[in-house]
């Protein structure tokens, strides 16, 4: 079950996921392979113990890439959801939600009229989450 504010969420989630991807990478490249400094008696000058820093890194490193896996599996649940849309469902809901179309932009891509879009869009949304398929009568 996929929710409209799930799919809302979705062009949040993978720039999330980027930003993540972009700090493993700068933490890796910060403590990439490095050698000691020597001073001219061949010891080490100024490193002292690196133990407790580097296990926060690593720490820190685990961290982000545990909620990394959490996301990419939420955009794997939704891009899974949408399995069983049609192909114009599909394409409307991803249009929106994945790509942040607006409706105008939406008409002007497709050719179809608004109304015939947000007919579709509402179709979509019936079909991934039954909670929408009740009808409310005032």
């Amino acid at each position: 079950m996929v929710t409209k504010q799930d799919l809302k969420g979705y062009i949040h989630l993978v720039a999330e996921i980027h930003m993540l991807d972009t700090e493993l990478r700068d933490l890796h490249d910060s403590i990439g392979p490095r050698s000691p400094v020597y001073g001219s008696r061949k010891r080490r000058i100024g490193l002292g113990d690196l133990s407790i820093p580097v296990a926060r890194i690593v720490d820190f490193e685990n961290k982000l890439k545990r909620k990394r896996e959490r996301l990419i599996a939420e955009r794997c649940r939704m891009e899974d959801a949408l399995e069983v849309l049609t192909p114009d469902e599909r394409v409307v809901i991803r249009m929106r939600y994945f790509h942040g179309l607006s409706w105008i932009q939406i008409q002007n891509h497709r050719g179809q009229s608004e109304a015939h879009i947000h007919r579709i869009h509402g179709a979509a949304l019936r079909k991934l989450n039954p909670r929408y398929s009740k009808k409310i009568f005032f």
